[in-house]
């Protein structure tokens, strides 16, 4: 299933690239994503290559103005992992711009159905451990991950300037902050859809804000 989203993945985010820019750079996107260091995930029975997948169908229904169809693969992110979440506000942004555009309400159907994936993955926890955050808690206690808003991005990147110490830490913590410099550079030299720099922006900052950083790169 992991190879088989992975390689969905690269077509569908082809196709978004293209859209958003041309064949070229397209081309060029899909080489990168499939040579990440952490591209190896794809092939895992981990989350990431079907997260990825639902979240290129998304970006490229708002894009092409599918309401229905981003947000359904909104809903299904937030299953597969919370942080699918942030699609919500991706799908309210464009549905906003929409209807105030066209003076319709059919794009409202994409802001509705986004945040159900995660509503449903927490009443599933409810109903089965009679805990609504049991995921935030099994991730605190297995892994120790959790948001303390930004203060273990800031020890370490204290430690690099105090020691120039370079661990896991500090190497996680700057390839996510390189990222998120990146996509604010992109939203003032090359205007992208709002949707996909909401999505970049808002997937860097949870990680910024997380107590973990060992695994920042590869989600």
């Amino acid at each position: 299933l992991s190879s088989l989203a992975g390689a969905a993945a690269s077509v569908v985010l082809w196709l978004l690239a293209e859209r958003v820019a041309d064949a070229r750079t397209a081309n060029r996107t899909v080489m990168l994503l499939c040579f990440l260091p952490s591209a190896f995930v794809f092939s895992m029975v981990y989350t990431e290559a079907l997260f990825v997948l639902l979240v290129a169908v998304c970006l490229l229904a708002l894009v092409r103005e599918h309401w229905l169809t981003a947000g359904a693969a909104a809903a299904l992110a937030g299953l597969v992992r919370p942080t699918g979440l942030v699609l919500t506000v991706c799908c309210a942004w464009a549905a906003v711009v929409a209807i105030r555009d066209r003076r319709s309400w059919r794009p409202a159907i994409a802001p509705l159905l986004a945040p159900t994936g995660t509503l449903a993955f927490f009443g599933y926890l409810r109903l089965h451990t009679g805990d609504w955050l049991a995921y935030v808690e099994a991730t605190k206690r297995g892994w120790g991950q959790g948001f303390d808003f930004g203060v273990t991005t800031f020890d370490t990147l204290q430690l690099v300037v105090a020691e120039r110490r370079l661990t896991m830490y500090v190497l996680a913590v700057a390839v996510t902050a390189v990222a998120l410099v990146v996509a604010l550079y992109l939203l003032v030299r090359w205007p992208l859809p709002a949707p996909l720099l909401i999505y970049v922006l808002g997937t860097a900052g949870i990680a910024l804000l997380s107590g973990n950083t060992t695994s920042l790169p590869r989600y």
